[in-house]
């Protein structure tokens, strides 16, 4: 099951920059940066965060309750999944795919309690 969006992500060219932008600029907090993957995370003030990378394209994230079954429920309804990774630090499990516009989403499964 979907429960909320985890994060909204947008792709910037110098990493350290833009975390220094949204948080002394714009006044979010920064609550981390993965430097082997290029990726920080800004507090927008909500449960959501605004995530920051250096690769890909702008991207939505879900959290899911059972990345398995979420994959399986739209699978029959034609959706192609790219493959299921482990985050760094074992933080959770994550997977992506596109709507038929072409925007990536991605579901992102906690680790197991």
């Amino acid at each position: 099951m979907i429960k909320e969006i985890d994060n909204v992500s947008i792709v910037v060219n110098d990493l350290k920059s833009a975390v220094e932008w949204y948080r002394d600029i714009l006044g979010l907090r920064h609550k981390f940066t993965e430097e082997s993957i290029q990726w920080a995370e800004m507090d927008s003030g909500g449960r959501s965060s605004l995530a920051l990378k250096t690769k890909g394209s702008p991207s939505v994230c879900f959290v899911v309750t059972d990345l398995e079954e979420e994959m399986k429920r739209l699978r029959v309804k034609g959706v192609r999944f790219d493959e299921v990774f482990q985050l760094p630090g074992g933080v959770g499990r994550v997977t992506s795919f596109e709507d038929p516009w072409g925007n990536k989403i991605n579901f992102y499964e906690p680790p197991q309690k």
